[in-house]
């Protein structure tokens, strides 16, 4: 999410290209459009074949560069993708990219602003950070957090600054953003960012942030006011 006060959220967190922070891991802006994996396990093959050899699997969630390189085979389309963490070539290059069979992938330009939504509420915390969320009903957001400088959220914080995007209110740094939606899937995109940085998960009406498929905790949204989002008295 955001922050200069940032820890390891699972996989996520990396800073945006854009105008904020990230928990997301989505702020490489090289490759190809960006998308996500939006099953568990998905097989990255080597060639556009299921019988093709398989590099590695992809998990739900898992932010990719999707090409425009297409194939039809075995009764499915393929796309070439570049798994997003990769683009810096941290990975060896046999796993860099792949082929993956294309209802798996959800191109993020093809989420779309909900209408209406529940209004709520979500905190994510790990190490230095903790994030607070307030999702509106029209389909926007509200992100705060306490900054931290160098990840160090001691007592002494005379320093702490804001992202350049973001606006102190109080104690918190506040940033705005929308909500878009496919499937079960919603991405957070930050205004002033050209693309999504963050993902959640809907159960049932519930935002959910955490993995849902390999029995990790998840973190789900409610409709009461959290610490950040306490009226004043």
């Amino acid at each position: 999410m955001v922050a200069y006060a940032q820890s390891a959220v699972l996989c996520f967190v990396i800073f945006l290209a854009g105008p904020s922070p990230s928990f997301g891991n989505a702020s490489n802006t090289q490759g190809g459009e960006l998308a996500i994996i939006n099953a568990d396990r998905v097989n990255l093959r080597t060639h556009p074949s299921s019988s093709s050899p398989i590099k590695g699997q992809l998990r739900f969630g898992s932010w990719v560069r999707a090409s425009q390189n297409r194939e039809k085979a075995d009764g499915l389309s393929w796309l070439q993708v570049v798994r997003n963490e990769c683009l810096d070539e941290a990975c060896s290059v046999d796993r860099r990219a792949g082929w993956v069979a294309e209802e798996y992938v959800s191109l993020t330009s093809k989420f779309e602003r909900p209408t209406s939504w529940k209004e709520s509420y979500l905190t994510i915390g790990a190490g230095d950070y903790q994030g607070y969320f307030h999702f509106r009903s029209n389909g926007t957001f509200e992100h705060r957090h306490i900054p931290c400088v160098d990840g160090n959220c001691g007592e002494n914080r005379e320093h702490d600054v804001c992202h350049p995007s973001e606006v102190r209110r109080g104690q918190y740094c506040v940033s705005e953003g929308v909500m878009l939606r496919r499937g079960r899937l919603v991405v957070l995109r930050f205004n002033g960012a050209s693309e999504p940085s963050d993902w959640l998960y809907l159960n049932g009406d519930q935002l959910c942030h955490g993995s849902y498929t390999l029995g990790d905790p998840a973190v789900c949204s409610n409709s009461s006011p959290n610490e950040a989002f306490q009226p004043t008295r």
